[in-house]
Protein backbone atom coordinates (compact mmCIF):
# COMPACT_ATOMS: atom_id res chain seq x y z
CA UNK A 1 0.00 0.00 0.00
CA UNK A 2 1.40 3.39 -1.01
CA UNK A 3 1.65 6.20 1.52
CA UNK A 4 -0.74 9.14 1.37
CA UNK A 5 0.70 12.08 -0.56
CA UNK A 6 0.20 15.18 1.60
CA UNK A 7 1.68 17.69 -0.85
CA UNK A 8 -1.81 18.78 -2.02
CA UNK A 9 -3.19 19.36 1.47
CA UNK A 10 -2.64 23.11 1.14
CA UNK A 11 -5.24 23.16 -1.64
CA UNK A 12 -7.93 22.01 0.78
CA UNK A 13 -9.70 24.77 2.69
CA UNK A 14 -8.63 24.98 6.37
CA UNK A 15 -12.22 24.53 7.55
CA UNK A 16 -12.60 21.37 5.46
CA UNK A 17 -9.29 20.04 6.80
CA UNK A 18 -10.43 20.70 10.37
CA UNK A 19 -13.71 18.87 9.77
CA UNK A 20 -11.95 15.89 8.15
CA UNK A 21 -9.58 15.71 11.10
CA UNK A 22 -12.46 15.58 13.58
CA UNK A 23 -14.19 12.78 11.68
CA UNK A 24 -10.99 10.81 11.11
CA UNK A 25 -10.17 10.93 14.82
CA UNK A 26 -13.54 9.37 15.63
CA UNK A 27 -13.39 6.78 12.85
CA UNK A 28 -9.79 5.76 13.66
CA UNK A 29 -11.07 3.36 16.36
CA UNK A 30 -12.24 1.17 13.40
CA UNK A 31 -15.78 0.86 14.81
CA UNK A 32 -18.99 1.84 13.00
CA UNK A 33 -20.41 5.24 13.92
CA UNK A 34 -23.83 6.51 12.93
CA UNK A 35 -24.26 9.54 10.70
CA UNK A 36 -26.16 11.22 13.52
CA UNK A 37 -23.20 10.69 15.88
CA UNK A 38 -20.72 12.09 13.33
CA UNK A 39 -22.96 15.05 12.47
CA UNK A 40 -23.08 16.05 16.14
CA UNK A 41 -19.30 16.53 16.15
CA UNK A 42 -19.34 19.41 13.65
CA UNK A 43 -21.25 22.68 13.79
CA UNK A 44 -22.14 24.98 10.88
CA UNK A 45 -21.83 28.77 10.83
CA UNK A 46 -25.04 29.15 12.83
CA UNK A 47 -23.73 26.85 15.55
CA UNK A 48 -26.14 24.08 14.56
CA UNK A 49 -25.33 20.46 13.79
CA UNK A 50 -24.38 19.99 10.13
CA UNK A 51 -26.80 18.29 7.75
CA UNK A 52 -26.45 14.73 6.50
CA UNK A 53 -25.57 16.09 3.05
CA UNK A 54 -22.76 18.26 4.53
CA UNK A 55 -21.43 15.23 6.44
CA UNK A 56 -21.45 13.13 3.27
CA UNK A 57 -19.54 15.87 1.39
CA UNK A 58 -16.79 15.87 4.04
CA UNK A 59 -16.58 12.07 4.04
CA UNK A 60 -16.47 12.00 0.22
CA UNK A 61 -13.63 14.55 0.15
CA UNK A 62 -11.70 12.45 2.66
CA UNK A 63 -12.45 9.12 1.00
CA UNK A 64 -12.01 10.06 -2.68
CA UNK A 65 -9.36 12.78 -2.74
CA UNK A 66 -7.23 11.83 0.28
CA UNK A 67 -7.60 8.07 0.68
CA UNK A 68 -7.96 7.44 -3.07
CA UNK A 69 -11.05 5.29 -2.43
CA UNK A 70 -9.10 2.22 -1.37
CA UNK A 71 -5.68 3.17 -2.69
CA UNK A 72 -4.52 4.20 0.79
CA UNK A 73 -7.54 3.74 2.98
CA UNK A 74 -11.34 3.54 2.62
CA UNK A 75 -14.42 4.76 4.44
CA UNK A 76 -16.80 1.80 4.67
CA UNK A 77 -20.54 2.61 4.70
CA UNK A 78 -23.46 0.41 5.71
CA UNK A 79 -27.16 0.94 6.33
CA UNK A 80 -28.15 1.46 9.92
CA UNK A 81 -31.46 1.42 11.70
CA UNK A 82 -34.22 3.73 10.44
CA UNK A 83 -32.18 4.70 7.39
CA UNK A 84 -29.39 6.18 9.51
CA UNK A 85 -26.16 5.21 7.64
CA UNK A 86 -23.07 4.09 9.55
CA UNK A 87 -19.42 4.60 8.73
CA UNK A 88 -16.03 3.22 9.75
CA UNK A 89 -12.44 3.25 8.48
CA UNK A 90 -10.85 0.26 6.80
CA UNK A 91 -7.53 0.78 8.65
CA UNK A 92 -5.82 3.24 10.98
CA UNK A 93 -2.29 2.84 9.66
CA UNK A 94 -2.78 5.22 6.73
CA UNK A 95 -4.39 8.39 8.05
CA UNK A 96 -4.59 11.88 6.60
CA UNK A 97 -3.90 13.25 10.08
CA UNK A 98 -1.82 10.59 11.89
CA UNK A 99 -1.32 12.93 14.84
CA UNK A 100 -4.90 12.13 15.91
CA UNK A 101 -3.59 8.76 17.11
CA UNK A 102 -0.88 10.29 19.33
CA UNK A 103 -1.21 10.25 23.10
CA UNK A 104 0.48 12.81 25.33
CA UNK A 105 3.13 10.18 26.07
CA UNK A 106 3.71 9.74 22.33
CA UNK A 107 4.22 13.49 21.93
CA UNK A 108 6.78 13.58 24.77
CA UNK A 109 8.67 10.63 23.28
CA UNK A 110 8.65 12.08 19.77
CA UNK A 111 9.87 15.46 21.04
CA UNK A 112 12.68 13.71 22.92
CA UNK A 113 13.60 11.71 19.83
CA UNK A 114 13.71 14.83 17.65
CA UNK A 115 15.97 16.57 20.16
CA UNK A 116 18.32 13.58 20.11
CA UNK A 117 18.33 13.46 16.31
CA UNK A 118 19.25 17.16 16.30
CA UNK A 119 22.58 16.26 17.89
CA UNK A 120 22.91 12.89 16.16
CA UNK A 121 26.51 12.13 15.19
CA UNK A 122 26.15 8.55 14.02
CA UNK A 123 26.34 6.96 17.44
CA UNK A 124 22.76 6.77 18.72
CA UNK A 125 20.64 3.59 18.65
CA UNK A 126 17.84 5.07 16.54
CA UNK A 127 16.24 1.67 15.85
CA UNK A 128 15.86 1.05 19.57
CA UNK A 129 14.39 4.50 20.06
CA UNK A 130 11.90 3.90 17.23
CA UNK A 131 10.91 0.64 18.91
CA UNK A 132 10.36 2.49 22.19
CA UNK A 133 8.09 4.85 20.25
CA UNK A 134 6.16 1.80 18.97
CA UNK A 135 7.00 2.73 15.39
CA UNK A 136 7.05 -0.61 13.60
CA UNK A 137 6.82 0.49 9.99
CA UNK A 138 9.62 -1.35 8.19
CA UNK A 139 9.86 1.50 5.68
CA UNK A 140 11.17 3.75 8.47
CA UNK A 141 13.55 1.25 10.03
CA UNK A 142 14.90 -0.05 6.75
CA UNK A 143 15.08 3.27 4.91
CA UNK A 144 18.88 3.54 5.23
CA UNK A 145 19.58 -0.20 5.17
CA UNK A 146 22.41 -0.96 2.79
CA UNK A 147 23.17 2.76 2.34
CA UNK A 148 24.67 3.82 5.68
CA UNK A 149 26.80 1.54 7.83
CA UNK A 150 27.11 2.72 11.44
CA UNK A 151 29.49 0.84 13.72
CA UNK A 152 27.58 -0.90 16.49
CA UNK A 153 28.45 0.15 20.05
CA UNK A 154 26.90 -2.12 22.66
CA UNK A 155 27.37 0.36 25.51
CA UNK A 156 25.58 3.17 23.71
CA UNK A 157 22.80 0.81 22.66
CA UNK A 158 22.45 -0.46 26.23
CA UNK A 159 22.60 2.72 28.31
CA UNK A 160 21.99 5.90 26.35
CA UNK A 161 18.17 5.73 26.23
CA UNK A 162 17.97 5.07 29.98
CA UNK A 163 20.40 7.89 30.77
CA UNK A 164 18.70 10.33 28.41
CA UNK A 165 15.30 9.70 30.02
CA UNK A 166 16.83 10.11 33.49
CA UNK A 167 18.39 13.44 32.51
CA UNK A 168 15.17 14.78 30.96
CA UNK A 169 13.01 13.62 33.87
CA UNK A 170 15.64 14.61 36.49
CA UNK A 171 15.72 11.16 38.07
CA UNK A 172 18.36 10.03 40.57
CA UNK A 173 19.84 6.71 39.46
CA UNK A 174 22.05 3.93 40.84
CA UNK A 175 25.07 3.14 38.65
CA UNK A 176 27.18 0.01 39.09
CA UNK A 177 30.55 1.15 37.79
CA UNK A 178 33.98 -0.36 37.13
CA UNK A 179 36.91 1.93 37.96
CA UNK A 180 39.58 2.26 35.26
CA UNK A 181 42.71 1.79 37.40
CA UNK A 182 41.64 -0.72 40.05
CA UNK A 183 38.90 -2.45 37.98
CA UNK A 184 36.92 -2.65 41.23
CA UNK A 185 33.14 -2.37 41.06
CA UNK A 186 31.18 0.17 43.06
CA UNK A 187 27.55 1.27 43.19
CA UNK A 188 27.07 5.03 43.02
CA UNK A 189 23.98 7.18 43.53
CA UNK A 190 24.07 9.79 40.76
CA UNK A 191 22.16 12.83 39.52
CA UNK A 192 22.78 12.69 35.74
CA UNK A 193 23.36 16.01 33.91
CA UNK A 194 24.89 15.62 30.44
CA UNK A 195 25.82 13.06 27.79
CA UNK A 196 28.98 14.00 25.91
CA UNK A 197 30.93 12.36 23.10
CA UNK A 198 34.69 12.45 22.61
CA UNK A 199 36.67 10.29 20.17
CA UNK A 200 33.59 8.13 19.54
CA UNK A 201 33.29 7.33 23.28
CA UNK A 202 30.23 8.50 25.16
CA UNK A 203 30.46 9.84 28.70
CA UNK A 204 27.96 10.82 31.37
CA UNK A 205 28.54 13.89 33.51
CA UNK A 206 26.74 13.77 36.85
CA UNK A 207 26.94 14.37 40.58
CA UNK A 208 27.71 11.48 42.97
CA UNK A 209 25.61 11.62 46.14
CA UNK A 210 28.10 10.93 48.87
CA UNK A 211 29.89 13.05 51.53
CA UNK A 212 32.65 15.32 50.20
CA UNK A 213 31.93 14.40 46.57
CA UNK A 214 32.90 16.60 43.64
CA UNK A 215 30.51 19.05 42.06
CA UNK A 216 30.40 16.69 39.09
CA UNK A 217 32.16 13.55 37.89
CA UNK A 218 32.73 11.81 34.54
CA UNK A 219 31.56 8.27 33.78
CA UNK A 220 32.48 6.36 30.61
CA UNK A 221 29.49 4.44 29.29
CA UNK A 222 31.70 1.45 28.47
CA UNK A 223 32.54 1.02 32.17
CA UNK A 224 28.93 1.04 33.36
CA UNK A 225 27.80 -2.44 34.42
CA UNK A 226 24.22 -1.70 35.41
CA UNK A 227 21.77 1.18 35.90
CA UNK A 228 18.61 1.21 37.98
CA UNK A 229 16.29 3.81 39.50
CA UNK A 230 17.15 5.15 42.94
CA UNK A 231 14.51 4.10 45.48
CA UNK A 232 16.05 5.86 48.47
CA UNK A 233 15.65 9.36 49.86
CA UNK A 234 18.11 11.24 47.63
CA UNK A 235 16.63 14.12 45.62
CA UNK A 236 17.92 15.27 42.25
CA UNK A 237 20.75 17.76 42.65
CA UNK A 238 20.52 20.62 40.16
CA UNK A 239 23.57 21.84 38.22
CA UNK A 240 24.49 24.89 36.17
CA UNK A 241 25.10 23.28 32.79
CA UNK A 242 26.60 26.46 31.33
CA UNK A 243 29.38 26.26 33.96
CA UNK A 244 30.10 22.61 33.09
CA UNK A 245 30.21 23.33 29.36
CA UNK A 246 32.41 26.39 29.84
CA UNK A 247 34.74 24.39 32.07
CA UNK A 248 35.46 21.95 29.23
CA UNK A 249 35.63 24.60 26.50
CA UNK A 250 39.42 24.75 26.78
CA UNK A 251 39.97 21.03 27.37
CA UNK A 252 40.66 18.24 24.88
CA UNK A 253 38.51 15.42 26.25
CA UNK A 254 37.55 15.64 29.92
CA UNK A 255 40.72 14.94 31.86
CA UNK A 256 41.96 17.98 33.80
CA UNK A 257 45.30 17.39 35.60
CA UNK A 258 46.18 19.06 38.90
CA UNK A 259 49.47 19.81 40.64
CA UNK A 260 50.94 16.69 42.25
CA UNK A 261 51.03 18.29 45.67
CA UNK A 262 47.50 19.70 45.55
CA UNK A 263 44.10 18.13 46.10
CA UNK A 264 41.45 18.12 43.40
CA UNK A 265 38.97 20.91 44.28
CA UNK A 266 35.44 19.77 45.05
CA UNK A 267 33.90 22.88 43.48
CA UNK A 268 34.96 23.44 39.90
CA UNK A 269 35.00 26.69 37.97
CA UNK A 270 36.30 27.64 34.49
CA UNK A 271 38.46 30.36 36.07
CA UNK A 272 40.60 27.62 37.68
CA UNK A 273 41.90 26.48 34.29
CA UNK A 274 44.98 28.06 32.72
CA UNK A 275 44.87 27.50 28.95
CA UNK A 276 47.78 28.50 26.74
CA UNK A 277 48.21 29.27 23.05
CA UNK A 278 49.61 26.56 20.78
CA UNK A 279 50.83 26.98 17.24
CA UNK A 280 51.84 24.13 14.95
CA UNK A 281 53.27 24.03 11.45
CA UNK A 282 51.75 21.37 9.21
CA UNK A 283 54.38 19.97 6.85
CA UNK A 284 52.20 18.61 4.06
CA UNK A 285 49.02 19.82 2.40
CA UNK A 286 46.92 16.69 2.90
CA UNK A 287 47.52 16.68 6.65
CA UNK A 288 46.70 20.40 6.82
CA UNK A 289 43.41 19.75 5.05
CA UNK A 290 42.67 16.83 7.40
CA UNK A 291 43.25 18.92 10.54
CA UNK A 292 41.36 21.83 9.00
CA UNK A 293 38.29 19.64 8.45
CA UNK A 294 38.77 17.54 11.63
CA UNK A 295 39.78 20.17 14.22
CA UNK A 296 42.10 19.32 17.08
CA UNK A 297 39.99 21.68 19.20
CA UNK A 298 37.02 23.96 18.56
CA UNK A 299 39.17 27.08 19.24
CA UNK A 300 41.31 26.17 16.23
CA UNK A 301 42.30 28.88 13.73
CA UNK A 302 43.93 28.00 10.37
CA UNK A 303 46.37 29.99 8.24
CA UNK A 304 46.22 28.31 4.82
CA UNK A 305 49.09 30.33 3.34
CA UNK A 306 51.56 29.39 6.07
CA UNK A 307 49.93 26.01 6.75
CA UNK A 308 49.86 26.90 10.45
CA UNK A 309 47.19 26.00 12.97
CA UNK A 310 46.62 27.75 16.31
CA UNK A 311 44.37 26.85 19.22
CA UNK A 312 44.06 27.52 22.95
CA UNK A 313 43.76 24.65 25.46
CA UNK A 314 45.06 23.47 28.81
CA UNK A 315 47.90 20.97 29.07
CA UNK A 316 46.77 17.39 29.52
CA UNK A 317 47.75 13.89 28.31
CA UNK A 318 45.17 13.90 25.50
CA UNK A 319 46.76 17.02 24.03
CA UNK A 320 50.12 15.23 23.76
CA UNK A 321 48.50 12.06 22.39
CA UNK A 322 46.69 14.07 19.73
CA UNK A 323 49.80 15.94 18.58
CA UNK A 324 52.01 12.86 18.75
CA UNK A 325 49.57 10.95 16.54
CA UNK A 326 50.51 13.18 13.57
CA UNK A 327 54.15 12.05 13.80
CA UNK A 328 56.49 13.79 11.36
CA UNK A 329 53.61 15.55 9.58
CA UNK A 330 53.57 18.48 12.05
CA UNK A 331 56.02 20.60 14.03
CA UNK A 332 55.18 22.46 17.24
CA UNK A 333 56.22 26.10 16.87
CA UNK A 334 55.16 27.30 20.29
CA UNK A 335 55.32 27.02 23.25
CA UNK A 336 58.83 25.64 23.73
CA UNK A 337 57.96 23.29 26.60
CA UNK A 338 55.40 21.56 24.39
CA UNK A 339 57.88 20.89 21.58
CA UNK A 340 60.39 19.63 24.16
CA UNK A 341 57.81 17.21 25.51
CA UNK A 342 57.09 15.90 22.00
CA UNK A 343 60.84 15.41 21.39
CA UNK A 344 61.21 13.58 24.71
CA UNK A 345 58.32 11.22 23.87
CA UNK A 346 59.78 10.59 20.41
CA UNK A 347 63.13 9.55 21.97
CA UNK A 348 61.31 7.15 24.29
CA UNK A 349 59.59 5.49 21.33
CA UNK A 350 62.92 5.21 19.48
CA UNK A 351 64.57 3.63 22.53
CA UNK A 352 61.82 0.99 22.72
CA UNK A 353 62.61 -0.19 19.18
CA UNK A 354 66.36 0.33 19.32
CA UNK A 355 68.37 -2.87 18.98
CA UNK A 356 70.71 -3.48 21.90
Amino acid sequence: MKTIDRTDFDKIQPKMQANMKVLEFTLSDLHFHTAQELRSLIKNKDGKTISLRALQNILKELNDNIYGNGKHNKIIRKHGEKGNPMYRLENNTELAFPEVMFTNQDRVLITSLLKMIAVFDGGLPINKLLTNLKIKNSEIKDFFHGKIDIEYNQYIHKWISILYDSIVQKKVIEIEYREMESLEKSTLTVSPYLLKNFNNRWHLIGHIHKPFSFEWSIFSLDRIINIKSHTGSKSFREAKLEIINEYYDSVIGFYVPTQKSSEIPKYLNPSMLKPFDIKIKVLDQSTFYYIQTNPIHKSQQCDAKKQEISFRVIENPLLYSKLFSFGSKIKVIEPDFLSEKIIDDAHKVINIYKTK
